[in-house]
């Protein structure tokens, strides 16, 4: 045993002198992060079954339409605060967690007033199902997504073991919820009234559970609610170019449609998270590493991150038609337009030097990148939609991604080149 162990050791210090990687924490880490991805994935899928199965594409479509609104509403409740909180633990200043959990309930009740417009307004227009529907969102709005703060925490102390329990648990409990629930009502608001209920409470106990058995140090960052802030408004064009696509096809083609759409799109969105986890391993590393070594390694990644691309979309190309008959046979119209959103997954290759900008905490240049590519994916989303519907909307997608990498690499090299010149 002591000598697999010896051989092991020996294969990982040379790979990451080739790959200019600390591969024992990459597989150290990767392990526990792939291991609660694969959770994650494994519940979602379960999810999206019961939902292609259990109730009508209306009702499915119309479930992830008020879930959009609702996720252009919670730009308010300040999500750039979990990346501000990895930098700050990773950095040794835990105890602001207090303050942020107060800040983003405060942000929160605006957008719970913003979804009561909504209500009115369908209410006004006739439609009780949606009031009902946004009224159920604005109660939960400003807690939802701010006791989710646990896994901000343990990522920030690389503790991935820990990082994958208390993420993958509640994951798990709510999809069952949720699947139980499909059995017994086709009603789009009574789902959503589970889905926030469940998620809240079920967040609310795991972040209590954590912050009890591992007490924080009371260090606390006074820089990380304004960078939380800046991180948000930075990103606020791209947050809504991440659900601007559910509008389009809900508001131009139809709620069937945006059944389609969703099913075609979340394998390779789940295959997206999981590539994802490679973030979660760069960002503390990348915090505290100099821009030299930074430097050094960067080119190796390009490539086999690329090399990982394109052996993840060419797989699931070919899988991608077996796949769907057996387990979305009600949406075979989904499978061409899933493998063809499978193509935007290479943009994989750029994970890297986008994880330096948020690390390093190159404010700038994260609001020009993500302005450009976020103002690019809305416009082609619309026009496209407009014109050709749903495949309008996935080709401008794709597109998207394959234009953003060229949008964060300029802005990496920029920052490197004048970093080492000074």
């Amino acid at each position: 045993m002591a000598n697999i162990k010896a051989k092991i050791n020996k294969f990982l210090t040379w790979s990451g002198e080739y790959a200019h990687t600390d591969m024992r924490y990459i597989v150290k880490g990767g392990f526990w992060l792939t291991f609660g991805r694969i959770a994650a994935m494994g519940t979602t899928f379960l999810l999206s079954v019961a939902f292609a199965n259990l109730v009508s594409p209306e009702t499915y479509g119309t479930y992830k339409y008020i879930l959009s609104i609702y996720g252009l509403l919670a730009i308010i409740t300040l999500p750039g605060i979990s990346i501000a909180l990895v930098q700050s633990v990773a950095g040794g200043y835990e105890g602001s967690i207090t303050k942020i959990i107060k800040t983003k309930i405060k942000w929160g009740i605006a957008g719970s007033l913003g979804s009561l417009v909504v209500a009115g307004y369908y209410l006004w227009n006739g439609n009780s199902d949606f009031a009902i529907a946004f009224f159920i969102v604005s109660a939960f709005l400003p807690f939802i997504d701010t006791f989710d703060l646990y896994g901000s925490v343990f990522s920030g102390k690389q503790d991935f073991k820990n990082f994958a329990a208390y993420t993958t648990v509640p994951s798990i409990i709510v999809s069952g919820i949720l699947i139980g629930t499909l059995f017994f009502t086709n009603k789009a608001y009574f789902i959503v009234l589970v889905y926030f209920a469940a998620w809240t409470l079920a967040r609310f106990i795991t972040l209590k559970v954590a912050l009890l058995k591992f007490p924080l140090n009371k260090n606390e960052d006074p820089g990380v609610i304004s960078y939380g802030k800046n991180l948000t408004w930075m990103n606020i064009i791209n947050h809504v170019a991440g659900y601007v696509d559910k509008l389009f096809v809900f508001l131009f083609v139809g709620p069937a449609e945006l059944a389609i759409y969703s099913i075609a799109i979340a394998p390779p969105e789940q295959v997206k998270n999981l590539l994802s986890q490679i973030n979660d391993l760069m960002f503390p590393r990348l915090a505290e590493r100099s821009d030299e070594e930074i430097k050094a390694g960067m080119k190796n990644k390009y490539i086999k991150l690329f090399i990982l691309g394109v052996v993840v979309v060419g797989s699931y190309i070919v899988l991608a038609p077996y796949f769907f008959h057996i387990f979305f046979p009600k949406y075979g119209h989904s499978i061409l337009l899933s493998q063809i959103f499978s193509i935007s997954m290479l943009n994989v290759a750029a994970i890297a030097p986008g994880v330096y900008l948020m690390a390093k905490k190159k404010t700038k240049e994260l609001y020009y990148s993500n302005a450009i590519i976020s103002v690019f994916q809305i416009i082609s989303m619309g026009i496209l939609t407009y014109l050709l519907g749903l495949w309008g909307l996935v080709i401008a997608r794709v597109i998207t991604r394959l234009f953003s990498p060229l949008i964060t690499i300029y802005y990496y090299n920029k920052t490197v080149g004048q970093e080492t010149a000074s």
